[in-house]
């Protein structure tokens, strides 16, 4: 089974309204490509004013990996001592930091995501 389609104000539709030189298509093309993303995707994320990272490579991605398995194992740790709000907060603020790393490392092409229920904690 499919996933539900999405609503009428979130469908993509095709615009062929874009007028570039032969260079400046090449230029866009390759950039949007070193960053591992489509062309649509990578005039997207400039709207909406992301930053741009060349595509990793497979071991730079397994390094990100290890790094974010560290910070985790960190968090275990402190979670084990934590004894107030204050650090119940403080390990949300890092989860939170971790799952943005991971969206970056292994999810380069999730451009525009919504960010307005990273602070609930519910």
């Amino acid at each position: 089974m499919g996933r539900p389609p999405l609503p009428p104000s979130q469908t993509r539709k095709r615009w062929d309204k874009l007028y570039a030189t032969e260079a400046e298509r090449a230029e866009i093309s390759a950039t949007a490509r070193a960053a591992d993303l489509t062309v649509s995707q990578y005039l997207i994320a400039r709207h909406c004013g992301d930053r741009l990272h060349e595509a990793r490579s497979g071991g730079a991605a397994l390094q990100a990996m290890s790094v974010l398995d560290a910070r985790l194992a960190e968090i275990a740790h402190h979670l084990a001592q934590a004894s107030s709000p204050l650090d119940a907060t403080l390990l949300h603020a890092d989860l939170v930091a971790i799952e943005r790393n991971i969206r970056h490392a292994v999810l380069p092409w999730a451009i525009c995501v919504s960010t307005e229920d990273e602070g609930d904690a519910s």
